[in-house]
Order: C-alpha cells, then structure tokens, then sequence
C-alpha cells in the first residue's frame, strides 16, 4: 500500500513517544472545565490558556481541550479537524507551513533537545552508538554506514559553526512556559450578554525559545530535528 502520513495527533504523540515524555495516564480534566458560558474570542485570554496548557501538556493528544474556534497549535499545521464544521473525511494537505514547523516549532526543538541530552548524558557510548539510538528512537531502525559517516561529519562542522555563532552574538534567555497558568478573572463578575460588547483585543501568544546549552547540545539538536522533520518519520508504510 502507499505510504500514509501521521495524522496530526499521531505525530504529536510520537514526538513525545521518541523524546520520552508521553504520559499514558488519563488527566483528571481538560482545561476548557473552567471556562464560562459566554462567548469566547479565540485571540482572548481565555483562549490563550487553554493552547498554553495544551501546548505544554504531555498527555495524549486525544485528551486534548478540542473548543470551538481554538485549536491547539501543535495540531494545526497538519489539517486536524476544524471544531465549528461537520468533517466526515480530514484534509490530507501538503503545504509550505508545515516545513516551516518543523524548522520552528518550539514543541518539535524543544523535544529534540531532550532527546539530544538523553543521547550526550550516555558517556560510556560512542558517536556512533549515540547516532544508531537516534535513529532507533524515531525511525525504528539502526543507521547505515554512510548514515553514520554523513551524521559525524554534520555534527563535527554544526559544533564548529555554533561555536563561532556564540562568540557574536549575545544569547537570549529562554522564557519558561507556565503549565499552571488559569483562566483570567473578569473585573467586572457580570458578563456581557451581547456578544457584540466583547472586548476584542487580542492577546499575543508566548512562544517558548528553546536554546542549547553549549554547542555541542546545538548540534545533537538539529541532528535529532531533521530526523523528526524527515518524511521517513513523518510516513508510515
């Protein structure tokens, strides 16, 4: 048969799966138990809680708080089904976005990064042990000769260049996501019943900057990056 892509869901869950972080248990409540029976914008803040707890929840992605007009941003580039519509097939969509978020995305570099400091924490193993468990963890198989070669050398010249990077440039510290935040108090207890009467000002969204510690860190980064953003990782066959 044809290769198939991760669903949205699938692949959040592997990501965390591969990275060691996926909590099987069921959570005792999703965040949108909180919220009002009002009409809620999804540039507020009440939407604004609800994708940080999402976006820094670790429990499977079918557990999710699913509300209509919010949809959690580490399920959005890859077509997940839209809240306010009836879908009985999803979209299957190949778009430039999804490279991009797999180039950016806070939620992919920030469990690379874990799996990186698993792999440099081992210090009894190899480079080419570390590279083998790399690709057992995300792909399921051992690398090749050539894959070893090819990875050794990006890692050797990555290590190089970030060092040279950190000598111009000042590093910026990275901001901390708040997995307990909650869902803003009104002022004034008595909500608006005109939907119209609404504050619309939007709320800027934090996105979480992921940095190594040092430029070896950086360079196991990406390496462990390209093979989550591979299509072998993101197909099934």
């Amino acid at each position: 048969h044809s290769p198939r892509r991760l669903d949205a869901e699938e692949f959040r869950d592997a990501t965390l799966a591969v990275a060691g972080k996926l909590d099987l248990k069921r959570p005792a409540a999703s965040p949108a138990k909180e919220l009002k029976m009002v009409e809620m914008r999804d540039n507020g803040p009440e939407a604004k809680v609800i994708n940080d707890q999402a976006d820094n929840g670790v429990y499977r992605s079918v557990y999710l708080p699913l509300v209509r007009g919010v949809t959690p941003h580490n399920l959005e580039a890859f077509d997940p089904v839209e809240q306010t519509l009836v879908t009985g097939d999803r979209d299957a969509t190949t778009v430039p976005t999804q490279s991009l978020y797999l180039l950016n995305s806070a939620f992919v570099r920030r469990h690379a990064l874990n799996v990186a400091t698993q792999l440099l924490a081992e210090k009894e193993t190899t480079t080419a042990d570390k590279i083998h468990k790399a690709y057992r963890l995300t792909l399921g198989r051992t690398a090749t000769t050539k894959e070893i070669e090819r990875t050794t050398k990006f890692l050797a010249e990555y290590e190089v260049a970030y060092a040279d990077y950190l000598k111009t440039v000042k590093p910026v510290p990275p901001k901390k996501a708040n997995p307990k935040a909650k869902l803003p108090t009104p002022k004034d207890p008595a909500q608006p019943v005109n939907p119209d009467d609404i504050d619309q000002t939007g709320v800027v969204a934090d996105e979480a900057n992921v940095q190594p510690k040092d430029a070896q860190s950086a360079a196991w980064l990406g390496f462990v990056q390209a093979l989550l953003g591979s299509a072998e990782y993101r197909y099934v066959k």
